[in-house]
Formats: C-alpha cells, structure tokens, sequence
C-alpha cells in the first residue's frame, strides 16, 4: 500500500497493489532511455571524429613547425587549405615566418657586419696601442739618453722661474761634482737657492747681464765665482735664455752652467808667461848682443880647436903605427913559443899572451881608422867578402 499526499485537495491518496506491477513501466522507460543513450552517443562518435580530426590534425601540424622553428629551421611554412580559422592561423603563421626568417637574415648579417668592425676595432686598438708602446718606449729611451748625456756633462743644467727667488724647478746631476749640492738640495731652494753660491762681488754683474739679455730677447752669457760646499772658489761658464712658460706671461730661465776654473787658471797663467816672455825677451836681445861678440872669439877658438884636432889625430896616427909594429913582434915570438914544447900552464900562459896581444891590436887599428877618419885619410876599398863570416 502506496499513501500520496495531495495538499491541494486535502486528500490521501491509499493506493494497493504489487511491486513489480508498479516498477514495470519504469523499468521499460529506463530500458529506452539507456538505448536512447547509447545510440546518440555512437552517433556522437561518428560525426565527432572527423570534426576533431579536421581541427586537431592541423593544429598538430602546426605545432610541429613551431618546433621546427625553435630548433633553427626558419624555412618552415604551413599549408593553407581553406578560408577557415584554419586557413588565417595558417596564413598567420606563414607570415608570422617570413617576417621572422628576414629579421633573422638581417640580424644575422648585422652580427657579421658587428663582428668585422669589431675585429676591425680590435685591430686598430692593437696597432694603436702597438704605436704607443713603441712611442713609450722611445720616449724613455730618450729619456734615459737624455739623462745619460746630462749626467756625462761637465756642468749643470737647470731650469728655474724668474719670479724673485730664482727658484731651482730641475738641476742635473752635473750639480754635485760643480757645487758639491745634490740636485735634490738646489731644487726648490730646498737647502739654498743657487744664486747664494754666486760670489758676492759678481752677482750685480751676473744679475745686470742676466736681465739685459731679457729685455732683448737674446741668449745670456756671463763668466762668474761660485763659492761651492767645500769652501773652494770656483771660476764657472753661464749660457742659456728665456722661455716662455705655457700657462701664463711669467718667464723662466733654461740654461747650463760649466766649470772653466781650469781655463780661467790657464789665463791667467799666460798673462804671467807673457809677461815673463817680455822679461825673457829684453833679456835676450841683451845675450844676442854678448853672443854676438863672442861668435868671433868662438870663430877664432874653433879655428884652434880644429889646428889642435887634426895635430891629435896625426899623432894619434903615428903613435898607433909605432906601438902596432911591437905588438906584431910580440904575436910573432907568441905564435913561435906555442909551436915549441911548453908545459900545459906555460901553454895556457902563452895562449892568453897571445889572445890579449890580439884584442890590443884590434884596438889599435880602430884608433888608427878614427884618427885617419879624422884626419880625412881614410881609404875605402871595395873587395868582395861572406856576409856569414863577417856576422860570425
């Protein structure tokens, strides 16, 4: 029994009967709606298949050229088939790559261009930093001549400003050995100022001569006393001129300063030589006058002189003859008493006689030459004779 209650009439419905009579209209209506079911949804499949098919084959197609193209392949194009939505995102697409694959041709040749002028720039860089290398490394080889042949100079360079100071901006090596001030100390008037050195009695001239120059525009030269470290006075050589600064009207003085003690010294020592020579001179014509009135006497004494000579070598001459003929009597009677039986000292005795007897002869006749080379009695004879035997 089945109660339904009906509130618009107020009543209740009692209803009796069995279950399954009940259910069995609602289970043919459930039985035509599965079928019902089951047939729309393979009608469904078939018609739906090919509509995905026709939408979502393209779309994977697509996909595939976008990742053709991100792997580098810009040449990839889509077919366009048709006017649809298909057919534009096709044609999009398309268009979409052209676009891409010219902005990638110019970057590409925009790179390549880059790349040149870069390595270009590289180049140029290196040639330019090769330049100024090379240009640096002239520079100091200059630099290291330059103080090379300042420090080998006998003498100072310097460079200072007139500004009332005379301060000292550069002073080479050569300052020591002229003042006995390292560079260092005079730079600056560090210690002092260089015009301190300048001898008291010649620093208006140096400055007179300085400043005259100047004003005309021309190169100075002044010779001056130094007083230097060690106490010493010392005679200096002073060239230079003045330049003017960049920065400014003010001028500064460049020049070189040398050490002509030696030459000053010298000077003055031919000052005193001349004035000797003129002494010596007048002293001179006084001998000249004497020695010409003793050539006469010396003309007559020569005379005598030469009388006395050739008497010498006469005598000399003859006195040589008169001893050689004695001595040749003595080799004789030697030469005789070797031949005879002598015991071996009288032996030895009588060879030594012998070879004294020869030695004095030998000296006799060369007196007896000198006296006749004196004499001019000397006879030359022309014979022929070994050159062995004369050197033997």
């Amino acid at each position: 029994v089945y109660f339904n209650d009906i509130p618009e009439l107020g009543w209740i419905v009692a209803s009796s009967g069995y279950l399954d009579e009940f259910y069995a209209p609602l289970k043919e209506l459930r039985t035509k709606i599965v079928l019902a079911i089951l047939t729309s949804l393979v009608l469904l499949m078939v018609v739906t298949v090919p509509i995905s098919s026709s939408i979502t084959l393209p779309l994977h197609r697509l996909t595939n050229r976008f990742s053709s193209a991100a792997e580098g392949d810009l040449s990839v194009r889509m077919p366009v088939r048709g006017n649809d939505e298909i057919g534009e995102l096709a044609c999009y697409f398309n268009s979409f790559m052209e676009k891409l694959e010219a902005l990638t041709t110019d970057l590409r040749q925009e790179v390549v261009e880059r790349t040149k002028a870069e390595d270009e720039v590289r180049r140029y860089q290196a040639h330019l930093q090769e330049l100024v290398d090379q240009r640096t490394e002239e520079l100091h080889q200059s630099q290291r001549t330059l103080m090379v042949l300042m420090s080998n100079l006998p003498g100072m360079a310097y460079r200072m400003k007139t500004n009332g100071d005379w301060r000292m901006h550069f002073v080479s090596e050569g300052a020591f050995e002229l003042t006995g001030y390292r560079p260092s100390e005079l730079e600056g008037n560090k210690v002092l100022a260089y015009a301190e050195l300048i001898h008291a009695q010649d620093k208006d001239k140096v400055h007179r001569e300085i400043s005259a120059s100047l004003e005309l525009k021309r190169p100075y030269e002044v010779e001056y006393r130094i007083n230097t470290r060690g106490g010493s006075e010392k005679w200096v050589w002073e060239r230079g001129r003045g330049v003017s600064e960049e920065h400014g009207d003010n001028l500064a003085l460049e020049g070189f300063v040398t050490d002509i003690t030696p030459r000053v010294r010298a000077q003055h020592e031919l000052h005193r030589y001349a004035d000797d020579l003129r002494e010596a001179k007048e002293k001179q014509e006084e001998h000249a006058r004497r020695l010409a009135d003793t050539v006469v006497e010396l003309e007559q004494a020569k005379q005598i002189a030469v009388e006395a000579n050739r008497a010498k070598s006469e005598f000399l001459a003859n006195m040589s003859h008169e001893i050689r003929t004695p001595m040749n009597g003595i080799l004789g009677m030697t030469d005789l008493a070797l031949r005879t039986q002598l015991t071996p000292k009288q032996h030895d005795y009588m060879h030594k006689i012998k070879n004294s007897a020869r030695s004095l002869l030998g000296i006799i006749n060369d007196i007896l030459d000198f006296s006749k080379i004196e004499a001019g009695k000397l006879d030359l004879e022309s014979t022929e004779f070994k050159l062995q035997e004369v050197m033997e």
